[in-house]
């Protein structure tokens, strides 16, 4: 019991001094900016002196000037309930003043004006480019600029002397499958969605990396699974599969082997 009272009390002095620390060098004129990235991996300890130092900013006659910014992934911060805990106490705080912003993907005309200045070309000469990364990466800033980097590795993407202007293979690129590290975050983003689209999922990843739609039509015919088109159309929509007319073809064969380890394995003979 003294070792835990001795740990608060060392603990309450450490978050007294920060609080004299940021307020003796903060001021009106020269207000303190912060930015604290991926708080959904942040320990207990560091979001007790965040809460600390953002709920103690009008404690006395010298405020700090302060500025905090934090961002986490939504998708991810239910699993430190530390931060879920911490960013409740801000919201019900009438001492802090709070903004939350919440970042979708870029529109396709937005992934068009990226990439229009990443490769210094008019956004009408790039646009059809635009439109096979937007489908690969859902207009996600980070997928989009690591795609970019995966096609100048193969080559799919290259700058002509020639022209002097950068040059691809649209077709090629939209038939490639997508970078790992993009394909993991696409499988994660597979075991949040509806159950009924997962099925159809791992049903299509029976038949492998590409599953010919005109055998899921014969498939669906039977009532068992008369809604798999809708559900893969959705996934399709959601960029874990891609729709190349005639075929379903996932994305990566993380992600088919992710959508296949969905089935249970005592129903593995009965689903074949």
């Amino acid at each position: 019991d003294d070792a835990f009272i001795d740990a608060n009390i060392f603990q309450n002095r450490l978050h007294y001094l920060f609080q004299k620390l940021l307020r003796a060098i903060s001021n009106p004129e020269s207000p303190l900016f912060f930015f604290l990235d991926d708080l959904q991996w942040a320990d207990c300890s560091s979001l007790r002196l965040l809460s600390s130092l953002v709920m103690g900013q009008d404690t006395d006659d010298n405020p700090m000037c302060v500025c905090f910014v934090g961002s986490y992934r939504s998708s991810e911060a239910n699993t430190n309930q530390s931060l879920v805990e911490c960013i409740q106490s801000f919201e019900n705080s009438n001492a802090v003043l709070l903004t939350s912003i919440s970042l979708d993907g870029l529109a396709k005309e937005g992934t068009c004006a990226m990439i229009s200045s990443a490769l210094k070309l008019p956004a009408r000469l790039v646009r059809n480019l635009a439109d096979v990364v937007h489908m690969k990466t859902l207009g996600n800033p980070l997928f989009v600029r690591t795609l970019l980097a995966s096609m100048v590795d193969d080559q799919s993407l290259s700058y002509s002397f020639m022209t002097r202007r950068w040059m691809w293979d649209s077709k090629a690129i939209k038939l490639a499958p997508l970078p790992e590290n993009i394909a993991i975050i696409l499988i994660q983003k597979l075991r949040r969605m509806p159950r009924e689209v997962q099925e159809a999922l791992s049903i299509a990843a029976c038949f492998g990396l590409v599953v010919d739609k005109e055998c899921l039509k014969i498939l669906s015919e039977s009532s068992e699974f008369g809604g798999l088109l809708p559900h893969l159309d959705y996934a399709a929509q959601s960029g874990i599969v891609a729709d190349h007319g005639s075929n379903y073809v996932f994305t990566h064969d993380l992600v088919q082997k992710a959508a296949y380890d969905l089935i249970p394995e005592e129903s593995l003979d009965k689903t074949h």
